[in-house]
């Protein structure tokens, strides 16, 4: 199962946002999303100063995660 759609089922299942086609999101969402994503890429930054691969490997994980989850959320995942 790819990673979108794994993020689906987890949004779904857990009552999170998710379109089913592609569609913008308001521009108050789309801020708050832009900020979340922000605050992954601090993340990325972070651990790469604490010069530690298991903490830059889990910031991008992270980021990955919050990409995928803000595709679900404009409906990218068909």
């Amino acid at each position: 199962m790819k990673l979108i759609q794994q993020v689906l089922a987890y949004n779904k299942a857990n009552g999170l946002p998710y379109q089913q086609k592609p569609n913008l999101l308001n521009t108050r969402h789309g801020v708050n999303c832009q900020m979340a994503l922000q605050t992954e890429i601090d993340s990325i930054n972070e651990a790469f100063y604490s010069h530690s691969i298991e903490n830059v490997a889990m910031a991008i994980s992270d980021a990955i995660y919050k990409l995928t989850s803000i595709g679900c959320e404009l409906g990218l995942q068909n």
